[in-house]
């Protein structure tokens, strides 16, 4: 842990987080009990903002509060200034480790954020930055350029139910083919 942070208000940011996203609060207790080390923290702030960010290996977690609403949890490279936008939503890092290391595991859309966070998290988490951040980023790139914002229902006007299934088969499978590439 870095001297110079004030963890004061850990405890209760967690304890703030549960009730909004009781699987982001248990997956970082799960990564402090194990030893991670918190490399930023603060909060609560103006709006309610609040963000917590844990290594692990060549990783950082990111896990936040705005508005009173879960950032959800998203993983990135540990670089010197990581930008917002490199961040990988946990689900997709889960997605990729589940099919590196040929784990069950289901992923039936194309929503990351539907990935169940618990059991898989902390285990995903230790593997990408143990080495595995390439193919996380790899499936993230196939996730992105997949079709996906078509897959989403909504008042506005997308594709039809079976077009809307062939997208989310297509972008699985990319996703599926860039776990393997290099």
């Amino acid at each position: 842990m870095t001297s110079d942070l004030d963890l004061t208000n850990l405890q209760r940011f967690l304890a703030h987080l549960e009730p909004r996203d009781d699987e982001a609060a248990a997956l970082a207790r799960a990564l402090l009990d194990a030893g991670h080390p918190v490399v930023e923290f603060w909060g609560p702030e103006q709006m309610d903002v609040w963000r917590l960010k844990i290594r692990s290996g060549e990783a950082v977690v990111r896990f936040g509060i705005e508005r009173g609403f879960s950032d959800g949890v998203a993983v990135a490279r540990d670089t010197e200034s990581i930008a917002y936008d490199a961040f990988i939503p946990a689900g997709l890092v889960i997605f990729a480790w589940a099919r590196a290391l040929a784990v069950s595991f289901t992923m039936t859309d194309l929503e990351p954020g539907k990935v169940p966070l618990l059991p898989h998290g902390l285990w995903a988490i230790r593997w990408a930055g143990a080495g595995h951040l390439d193919t996380a980023e790899r499936v993230y790139r196939a996730w992105w350029d997949s079709h996906w914002m078509k897959t989403i229902p909504g008042p506005r006007p997308r594709v039809d139910e079976a077009a809307r299934r062939a997208l989310i088969a297509e972008g699985l499978a990319a996703m599926e083919a860039a776990v393997n590439s290099s």
